[in-house]
């Protein structure tokens, strides 16, 4: 495994914390489960 650094907005991570505590994970699963989800089905960006 390799570590990543992200810059978030206070506003985004504590949107990311409050969906991760929705779902029981840790946010880090949060984070691997989205971009794992994002790789496999692809974004759309606005």
């Amino acid at each position: 495994m390799v570590q990543i650094s992200l810059k978030l907005s206070a506003g985004l991570l504590a949107d990311v914390d409050a969906a991760a505590k929705r779902l029981g994970i840790s946010r880090a699963a949060y984070f691997k489960a989205a971009v794992s989800t994002a790789v496999t089905n692809g974004i759309t960006l606005k």
